[in-house]
């Protein structure tokens, strides 16, 4: 697999090569590299004043400020492993954490200055993986699970990325996510290296007003997700809007169905829309190129990387469905810790030094190497005799008139085969619709309509806090 992309030693690096055009831009103003240089260097000092040996864990709480960006990178340059913590998470997820990965300091910034604590964590391993991430996701299990992502890989991920997407100066990149989840921190890494400018908004800030806030700070570029999307794209409906100033919309996070790709459309007619596909695993494994036309697929491999179809151990050929598997130099280098072969049995290194993670996700590589991504392997099941997928019956559910998003819940022990949804449509309505689309043995056995739909802090729908629901426990 050869790569023209180099790969960085550190991603800090990116801010000292920024064009003077970067910038990050958040409630409190415009900040410059120096600004964040200057932020960083005071963590830096703080850290190695308060004991930090190289390859420590430490953790860092914090909100979406550039404060709180430099704070990341101050830490890193300290030679930390950094663990990203949202402020907005529960105290106990933070100290679970924290417990599961060792750290020996958090780190915070409030108005009175860096705050650090001491906490039971082991000394650094000798200064393995320093300068590194892991970034905790808690996946479908709701258990916290961190991915040691080495500067290396984040470098390569980084620069990639930029090939394909080619953000430019004059670009103002909407980042609307917590900087704990990956897609929302790249944002700033690839600002750096294009020169544009990152908006950071609020958490919270991705309601109604948001739509205005885009037009008014003059975004050209957002990332994206379903969930996202669809909000914005109903309320500019509803509200005779468009976003004008939009040249480019990534989507990941879920399938950008056709119906979405559409309503993307209205709402910024001069943007190219993106659809994408990948996991913190290895941050971005395919990308639509810009330059083509929009359909239904998650894009080609990124540069210098490959995506393989496998069953039975084996690769499968163009159009054959299996278990999308991933290699390359963004393939991180596992769940933490990364000794653990039991935690890492999907990650595995090739005789010629290749690194792979089977995703857990099934899919197909058209004869042109498009992928297309039908689900979690997990969210196959069998409705009354018939191989069906989640991912399948939520796109039904979605194209159904009157539906804006749905959820759907595999059978799981005595707990029957169930689907959400948020919308106008009646549950018989949909059951009708539902009639053309899908054959009778994949409807599900329970059709809910709910006000809303919870999500998690990441912006994805919460299956588990839908299952609560549906179950009538309270939330």
């Amino acid at each position: 697999m050869p790569s023209t992309i180099r790969t960085a030693a550190g991603f800090s690096g990116l801010l000292h090569r920024a064009p003077a055009s970067f910038g990050i831009r958040d409630e409190d103003g415009l900040w410059r590299a120096g600004d964040l240089d200057r932020w960083a260097s005071e963590v830096e000092s703080a850290l190695r004043d308060a004991g930090l040996e190289p390859g420590d864990r430490v953790l860092a709480v914090v909100r979406r400020t550039a404060r709180d960006v430099a704070t990341l990178i101050g830490a890193q340059r300290a030679g930390a492993v950094v663990v990203p913590a949202d402020s907005g998470i529960p105290v106990r997820r933070r100290a679970a954490i924290a417990a599961d990965c060792g750290a020996r300091f958090s780190i915070t910034h409030d108005g009175n200055g860096i705050r650090t604590h001491p906490l039971a964590g082991p000394d650094g391993a000798h200064g393995e993986h320093a300068g590194g991430l892991l970034i905790y996701t808690s996946g479908s299990s709701g258990t916290p699970k961190g991915i040691l992502c080495p500067p290396a890989a984040v470098g390569f991920a980084v620069r990639a990325i930029a090939e394909c997407l080619r953000y430019r100066p004059d670009d103002v990149i909407a980042q609307p996510l917590p900087l704990t989840f990956d897609y929302g921190l790249y944002q700033v890494w690839l600002a750096m290296l294009a020169g544009a400018v990152v908006r950071l908004y609020p958490e919270g800030a991705a309601g109604p007003a948001l739509l205005g806030r885009l037009a008014a700070d003059g975004v050209t570029v957002l990332p994206s997700m379903p969930v996202l999307s669809e909000a914005l794209v109903r309320l500019a409906d509803r509200r005779g809007r468009t976003l004008p100033g939009l040249r480019l919309i990534t989507s990941t996070g879920g399938a950008c169905a056709p119906a979405q790709v559409r309503g993307l459309r209205r709402l910024a007619p001069a943007a190219r829309i993106v659809p994408m596909y990948g996991l913190t695993e290895c941050k971005r494994a395919a990308i639509t190129d810009p330059a083509r036309a929009d359909d239904s697929a998650s894009g080609t491999a990124l540069p210098g990387t490959e995506i393989r179809i496998v069953a039975d151990g084996a690769a499968l050929p163009a159009g054959a469905v299996g278990e999308i598997h991933v290699g390359g130099p963004h393939v991180m280098a596992g769940y933490w810790p990364v000794t653990d072969p039991v935690r890492n049995e999907r990650f595995r290194t090739d005789a010629d030094g290749v690194r792979w993670v089977a995703t857990g996700d099934s899919g197909y590589l058209d004869a042109v190497g498009n992928l297309h991504v039908e689900g979690r392997l997990d969210d196959v099941f069998k409705a009354n005799g018939y191989r069906t997928s989640a991912a399948e019956v939520e796109a039904a559910l979605r194209a159904v008139d009157g539906v804006e998003e749905a959820c759907v819940l595999p059978p799981r022990g005595d707990t029957p085969y169930a689907a959400a949804y948020r919308g106008a449509a009646t549950a018989d309505a949909v059951r009708a619709h539902l009639a053309e689309l899908l054959e009778p043995a994949k409807h599900p056995a329970t059709l809910t309509a709910l006000a809303e739909l919870p999500l998690n802090h990441n912006g994805k729908i919460d299956r588990r806090a839908v299952a609560r629901l549906l179950e009538g426990e309270p939330e």
